[in-house]
This record gives structure tokens, C-alpha cells and sequence, in this order.
């Protein structure tokens, strides 16, 4: 893994739990804690963590004389937001994708809910702006075939945004050119 990754996802543990501890990291990275030391300088000088005794907390606007305006990340903000319904919004969107489908799925904190909800489904494929950490699960337990769309990434909704149509989107037949804001399902259809 390169560095930049794990500052990624040490990043995405800060905004999910407001902490990270050093020798978790170090046992789940691999590494030793002197290297997650540096990392959390790294993203203490980002601006992202201050450093605590024993690991980091998330920085807030305090921090540097007011220059650091991440509090916490739009889009976790919006996941634990009326969570309880997003659930659910996501269990019953999931199961109405079928085996073999072709579906759309936005980024967004509901549609997260949705992926989390996909594991199992056999020759399912996912056109897809999100860039979230359910993907590597869902490939990892499910015949699924990713197509990202590509773009800048948007951090504060974690989807890729200005990019253009994936080619499976315009030459397979599977699916048109519509984009939805919540998960849409389209029917594989044979290819003229």
C-alpha cells in the first residue's frame, strides 16, 4: 500500500470515529509505530488531525488559529444522519436487485446503505460515481463487475464528478444514460 492510501484511510477513521490510536494502526497496517507516528505528522500538518498522546484526534476549527475548516466530513455527517432510515431506504432498495442485473448507483450516504446490502449477488454490475469502502467487500464477496465513471473527486460527497460515461454505458447495452440520485435498476438487455 502506498502511503497516500493509508493517510487516506487513516483520514476516513478519523472522520468515522474522531480518534485513531497508534498501535491499532500500526497493528492493522503492519507497520511500527514510529511510521504512524510520521503519518499522523503528516496529516496533523494537512491540517486534518492533531496529534494526542498515543494516537490523533480529528482536528477542528481551533486548530491553527482558525485556518483549519474540517470539522468533520460532509459526507459521514450525512451517513449517520437519520441512519435508522437510510437502512432501510437501503435494505429494501437491495432487494429488488436481482442476480445478472445491471444497476446505476449515485454517490450519496443512502446509496451507501444500498451497496453495504449488495454482498452475495451473482453477475451483478455496478456503473457507478461513488468512491466508498464498500466496493472492495462487495468484489471480494460477490461476482460483481465495477465500472466507475471517473472525475475529480468530490470529497465531501465521495463520488467522482466532470468525468465522462463509462464505454460499457453507451457500446454494451446494459444501461442508458440516465443517472439517478438514489439506486436505479435496469434489466440487462441484450447488446444489438
Amino acid at each position: 500500500m502506498f502511503r497516500e492510501e493509508r493517510l487516506w484511510e487513516i483520514t476516513q477513521t478519523l472522520f468515522e470515529k474522531q480518534k485513531v490510536v497508534s498501535r491499532e494502526l500500526a497493528r492493522e497496517y503492519g507497520l511500527n509505530v514510529a511510521t504512524i507516528r510520521l503519518d499522523l505528522a503528516e496529516l496533523e500538518r494537512r491540517g486534518v488531525a492533531k496529534r494526542v498522546y498515543g494516537g490523533a484526534v480529528l482536528a477542528d476549527a481551533g486548530i491553527n488559529g482558525g485556518k483549519v475548516a474540517i470539522a468533520e466530513s460532509p459526507f459521514v455527517e450525512r451517513l449517520n444522519l437519520n441512519r435508522a432510515e437510510k437502512e432501510a431506504i437501503g435494505k429494501a432498495t437491495a432487494a429488488l436487485i436481482e442476480d445478472g442485473e445491471t444497476v446505476m448507483i449515485d454517490g450519496g450516504s443512502t446509496t451507501y446503505q444500498v451497496c453495504a446490502r449488495l454482498g452475495g449477488r451473482r453477475n451483478l454490475t455496478v456503473i457507478s460515481c461513488a468512491i466508498h469502502d464498500q466496493w472492495e467487500s462487495l468484489v471480494s464477496q460477490t461476482d460483481l463487475q465495477l465500472f466507475l465513471t471517473g472525475g475529480l473527486l468530490r470529497p465531501e460527497s465521495l463520488s467522482l464528478v466532470g468525468g465522462s460515461r463509462p464505454t460499457c454505458c453507451t457500446d454494451s447495452g446494459r444501461a442508458g444514460p440516465s443517472w439517478a440520485s438514489t439506486a436505479s435498476r435496469w434489466r440487462t438487455a441484450s447488446p444489438p
